[in-house]
Parts: structure tokens; C-alpha cells; sequence
């Protein structure tokens, strides 16, 4: 589970039987902790992400700012 990027914290829920959603924002507790990757895109543009929120494994969050970084680069070019 953890190599499909389901954190530590959710794998325990789900092998506890717990339900595998994850507490939206209002419904964390003071003292929660939770883990969010900074991603840089391209200079200046960092995309953080939440991996259990998300729901996407490694190979699609890698395929999503692939394409995120594209359409930058395509934004940004001087027409021509």
C-alpha cells in the first residue's frame, strides 16, 4: 500500500477497519499532521499536494505535472 503512495497514517486506518476517506480540512483536529508535497513546476510555480486527499498514485501525480509542466512551458513561449 505504502509503494501506491497511501501514507503511513492511512494505511493503519484501513488495516483497522476504518474507513479509507480522509477528514476534510474543517474535520481535522487541532494537532492533526499531515503531509503535503511541494512540487516545484517551473521557476517561480510550486504545486503542493496533499497525497492522501488526492487519491493518485506516484505514477499519475509523476504523469500530471509532466503535463502541468508542459502546459507552463507552452503558456509562457513568446508567439512567434
Amino acid at each position: 500500500m505504502s509503494s501506491a503512495g497511501r501514507s503511513l497514517d492511512a494505511i493503519a486506518r484501513q488495516l483497522e477497519g476504518q474507513s479509507g476517506d480522509v477528514p476534510t480540512p474543517e474535520a481535522v483536529t487541532p494537532g492533526a499532521v499531515s503531509v503535503k508535497s511541494h512540487i516545484t513546476v517551473a521557476r517561480g510555480v510550486e504545486l503542493v499536494v496533499c497525497p492522501d486527499q488526492a487519491q493518485m498514485r506516484p505514477e499519475q501525480l509523476r504523469k500530471f505535472i509532466r503535463l502541468l509542466s508542459e502546459a507552463f512551458n507552452e503558456a509562457t513561449q513568446d508567439d512567434q
